[in-house]
């Protein structure tokens, strides 16, 4: 059945990816007929550009296609994306009609990504336990052979090699920077958090501290580890889906398109 209506989803990496890490989910996404932006954010894959970057950069990174899309989008942070995405719901709360939690951190007014990660809940994430720092740079990588263990558990060896080689290193600068949020602005948008039960990158009792604290209107769960938009990508997307129907349904702005063949196939969406 051909979909009469369209969304504009963006998709915000976590921590040591990079865009194309959502192309199993972009792929799904653009077949059911929405249009899809995942952004890479500042400095992927180069050290110093990544530690010269700031959580201002990321923000704009990711503003820049919400605004071009010229009505509200899903917008989908998946775990350190969280800050990012935290961010831009209070900077643009109008084009923001959904916004998706995806095993993400949810830091309160005044807090950084350490902050939320400096709970007890969050001392047996792999991501702890396997990151490295560099010695060149003020950032941190998480060598490729632990990738696997931390972020696609529930990945075989032969299908995460393409995920493993998109790994890059990470700013540790952002993670410190805290976020300021208002309840008249970033409190009004929809907040929709997907807990992932056998996450160990982002634990569930962490996932669960934040998004209970966070006001959230909508939590689905699925059993799946850190990655779900390559393990999971039918549930996912129909999480996404059903967000780009509900704010059509409210009275938001997905445009009639039916066929989408016409977009520029170099455009990104």
């Amino acid at each position: 059945m051909v979909r009469t209506t369209c969304g504009h989803v963006v998709l915000v990496h976590g921590a040591y990816h990079r865009g194309a890490c959502w192309e199993p989910l972009a792929v799904e996404l653009r077949r059911r007929g929405h249009l899809v932006d995942a952004v890479d954010l500042p400095g992927r894959g180069d050290p110093a550009a990544v530690a010269a970057a700031t959580l201002a950069d990321f923000v704009e990174t990711v503003a820049r296609p919400i605004r071009a899309a010229g009505r509200p989008v899903v917008l989908v942070g998946h775990s350190m994306g969280g800050v990012t995405v935290t961010q831009v719901a209070e900077n643009l709360p109008d084009l923001i009609g959904s916004l998706v939690y995806l095993t993400a951190f949810i830091p309160a007014n005044g807090q950084s990504l350490v902050d939320v990660a400096l709970h007890e809940d969050f001392a047996g994430s792999l991501v702890i336990a396997h990151q490295r720092m560099s010695q060149d740079h003020p950032v941190s990588y998480i060598p490729v052979e632990l990738g696997r263990e931390a972020f696609y558990t529930d990945l075989a060896e032969t299908a995460y090699e393409p995920f493993g080689t998109m790994l890059v290193p990470e700013s540790t600068t952002v993670a410190i920077e805290p976020v300021a949020v208002t309840d008249d602005r970033w409190g009004r948008v929809r907040k929709v958090y997907v807990e992932t039960l056998r996450d160990l990158a982002l634990p569930i009792a962490t996932q669960r501290r934040m998004h209970q604290a966070a006001g959230i209107d909508e939590v689905h769960a699925l059993d799946t580890a850190h990655s779900p938009f390559v393990t999971d990508v039918q549930a996912v997307a129909e999480i996404l889906t059903a967000e780009v129907d509900r704010l059509t349904a409210v009275g938001g702005s997905p445009t009639s398109h039916g066929n989408l063949d016409h977009l520029d196939a170099n455009s990104g969406r």
